[in-house]
């Protein structure tokens, strides 16, 4: 309140009280938004490697289908005893 010296001291307590004070060091400011962003990048990177192994999803179930189709029909070729 170097600025408020000289108004009375009732005004002062007013107009000092209504001022904006620093609630925190700036870096501190700093460290949380650099916190903010490396988390968003981590789930960025992360929703991106989910995305690609979703992708692959269906053509596993279609070469799956495909085993199991070819193992059926080599079963019934052989008589379903499984020798040759």
């Amino acid at each position: 309140m170097v600025g408020l010296r000289h108004l009375p001291s009732s005004m002062r307590f007013a107009l000092g009280s209504a001022t904006l004070r620093r609630r925190r060091n700036p870096s501190v400011d700093l460290q949380i938004i650099l916190v903010i962003l490396g988390t968003a990048g981590v789930v960025s990177a992360a929703l991106s490697a989910l995305k690609g192994v979703l992708d692959q999803v269906p053509d596993v179930i279609r070469s799956w289908r495909r085993v199991v189709a070819e193992a059926r029909r080599t079963r019934a070729d052989d008589g379903g005893d499984g020798t040759r």
